[in-house]
């Protein structure tokens, strides 16, 4: 059958509800998470309504000799989810919540739901619900590209990665076959799997989802942090330090930015000319009672030294108060602490106060936007990383260090190139489970590190080639595990080509998999023996 005559035998079949666009009759299909440094050329794009048609494009692809690849949201900064000559599934109108429980808190959802469209029905007032998950921190990652890597965000410390949460997935296999899994059913292997080994062994429908109350309004806060401080790689590990005994309802995450576009707009007001200056901020978030938030925001506050010579050891005592904090004790541990800490880290009490910054989870997730630029190219290169340490925040300098200064050092000059280091916090409930609960890996990391750049000129390609190597560098010596959801492109490629080593030696660790990857491909074996779904960068090939 030719695609002509599946496209006519299809439209008869089912009422013109299914359409097979050529990539080469709509060349821009997708308008939104462009990057022009990865351009996909799909054989042709399939929008699909209902499970019936995902299975129809399986034997579409079959009948031409192709694979498949899958397009929730197209989050992946890599473009992973679009497959050169493939068949590109976009599953973008399988977006609903099936199902809520309220007295169980169980909900069912498909896989290209948006989490700030799940967020919004399960954890604002107004639907009634005030009970949800850990996700995305993003809200344009939809639910299935996210879980089956992992999933981690601001309700991660508390409660655990996405995964923690799932009771069951509904799962395509690659005979067109349509299963349920779970942690005790036949399919459990295939479950285990699922959870956190990324793509390749089948296409996820919906997930079934544990749920757990949250409050209406949460503390929510970002601070900068004094780049130039003498104290600022020392504060660094302060906060490295409190993560160790801090309570499990805070989240974390450091970010280190310089940009060229924002230094523009700043010299257009300001009339004179300076290199773009190293924005660092410190995000903190607490999952429980507003007011309680406050105070351990206020303690973590009162450890950061300035370049005064002032900290805190004497308010840390009077800030840290029990976990039934009222917001009485909040403001006299305000007072108390803002004596010491310094003028960098000094808050007028009404802008730190929790009734000020309290929003719903919602509004936290929906506050980030990704700026939609058609000409952006963009890369990511990450790592886990066990703990901030000296050696560690060297390796982080180091990548600061050699973040372009000046337009002038690049190829063209690119004023709306960015330059980012980003730190997301991953300990806390997710470090009390066994690796081996299922295939997510990497349980015993405290951090992971994203090194990110944007810019649009092509001419630069080569300059950040070159970057990218003192990058890999610093990384390497950080960390050998890589999150499925931030992969290394570059690291990706090679480990495709060396997959034989891992099965052959069980006592090498890959980066994606660790110890797991024999049993992963004895699971691949069993459920893909045709291994359709191989093409994807990060999946197990079969040899």
């Amino acid at each position: 059958m030719n695609y002509n005559e599946f496209q006519s035998d299809k439209k008869k079949k089912i009422n013109n509800s299914i359409q097979i666009i050529k990539h080469s009759e709509v060349p821009f299909y997708y308008k939104t998470n462009l990057n022009g440094l990865f351009k996909k050329l799909p054989y042709c794009y399939i929008k699909v309504n209902n499970y019936e048609e995902i299975r129809e494009c399986i034997e579409y692809a079959k009948s031409m000799n192709k694979q498949v690849s899958i397009r929730n949201s197209g989050h992946s900064c890599c473009q992973y989810s679009i497959i050169e000559d493939s068949i590109n599934i976009d599953m973008s109108n399988l977006n609903q919540i099936i199902s809520i429980d309220k007295e169980k808190m169980i909900a069912k959802v498909q896989s290209s739901l948006k989490f700030k469209d799940f967020y919004r029905i399960t954890t604002t007032k107004e639907e009634g619900y005030l009970m949800t998950c850990p996700g995305g921190s993003c809200g344009d990652v939809a639910i299935g590209g996210l879980i089956i890597g992992g999933g981690s965000n601001y309700l991660s410390p508390k409660w655990g990665t996405s995964i923690d949460s799932v009771l069951s997935m509904t799962v395509m296999l690659s005979d067109g076959s349509i299963v349920e899994c779970n942690d005790s059913n036949q399919y459990s292997d295939l479950f285990w799997a699922m959870c956190g080994s990324g793509h390749g062994l089948s296409i996820l429908l919906d997930v079934t989802l544990q749920l757990k109350p949250i409050e209406p309004s949460l503390y929510h806060y970002s601070l900068k942090l004094n780049s130039n401080s003498i104290h600022f790689f020392e504060n660094l590990l302060i906060i490295e330090k409190f993560t160790k005994t801090m309570d499990t309802r805070i989240y974390l995450s450091i970010d280190f930015r310089k940009s060229f576009k924002q230094q523009q707009q700043q010299q257009q007001q300001q009339q004179q000319q300076q290199p773009p200056q190293l924005v660092s901020r410190l995000t903190y978030f607490f999952n429980g009672p507003p007011e309680e938030g406050e105070v351990h925001f206020k303690e973590l506050l009162s450890l950061l030294k300035s370049d005064d010579g002032s900290s805190s050891s004497s308010s840390s005592s009077s800030s840290s108060s029990s976990s039934s904090s009222s917001s009485s004790s909040s403001s006299s541990s305000s007072s108390s602490s803002s004596s010491s800490i310094g003028d960098e880290y000094k808050f007028k009490k009404e802008i730190m106060d929790f009734k000020k910054v309290g929003k719903s989870f919602y509004d936290i997730i929906n506050s980030f936007q990704i700026e939609q630029n058609e000409k952006v190219r963009s890369f990511s290169k990450a790592r886990f990383c066990k703990e901030l340490n000296e050696s560690n925040l060297g390796f982080i300098k180091n990548i600061l260090d050699s973040m372009p200064s000046r337009l002038e050092c690049m190829n063209v000059p690119d004023p709306n190139s960015t330059f980012s280091i980003m730190m997301y916090y991953h300990g806390g409930h997710s470090k009390t489970i066994s690796k081996d609960k299922c295939a997510y890996v990497h349980r015993d990391n405290n951090w992971s590190m994203v090194v990110m750049a944007t810019y649009n000129q092509i001419e630069n390609d080569d300059y950040f080639n070159k970057w990218k190597l003192i990058i890999d560098d610093n990384l390497s010596n950080i960390g050998n595990s890589i999150y499925q959801n931030y992969p290394d492109h570059e690291l990706t490629l090679k480990l495709r080509n060396t997959q034989s080593l891992f099965k052959n030696d069980s006592n090498l660790q890959h980066p994606y998999f660790g110890h797991h990857f024999q049993k992963l491909y004895s699971i691949k074996l069993k459920y893909d023996p045709i291994d359709f779904f191989s093409n994807h960068p990060q999946s197990i090939i079969l040899n």
